[in-house]
């Protein structure tokens, strides 16, 4: 989601607002705030798995520490994959640069080959 605006794809079509929130008809749920800070401020990894369970999250002005910890402002928010990716597309542009994470389990199921897996993502 852009910091404290509804994405301009959405505006105008048929769907539901919520307080804080859009769930637009193809059930992508877009939101102008987040629980428990301020759209600009910095998050932690562990912040961000709270906030966005299981979404996909692009981040501007961050830090990496390792292969997996981060600290950065999160920018756009979507658990579904080619929509938040869209979105991403349209802010490349406004930032230098952008780092793209999944909040959710990487292996979703052990038994199926990993390969598969990748290849089928949403």
């Amino acid at each position: 989601m852009v910091l404290g605006a509804y994405p301009k794809k959405i505006i105008g079509t048929r769907g539901l607002f919520l307080k804080n929130a859009y769930l637009d008809l193809e059930g992508a749920l877009w939101s102008n705030s987040i629980e428990g800070g301020a759209m600009n401020e910095k998050m932690s990894w562990g912040e961000m798995v709270k906030n966005y369970p299981d979404e996909w999250v692009a981040l501007a002005d961050y830090k990496e520490n390792g292969a997996i910890e981060i600290i950065g402002t999160v920018i756009v928010h979507n658990p579904i994959k080619k929509i938040f990716h869209e979105k991403v597309r349209e802010l490349m542009p406004q930032y230098r640069d952008i780092a793209v994470r999944y909040t959710g389990p990487l292996i979703k199921n052990p038994e199926t080959p990993l390969l598969w897996q990748i290849t089928h993502t949403d």
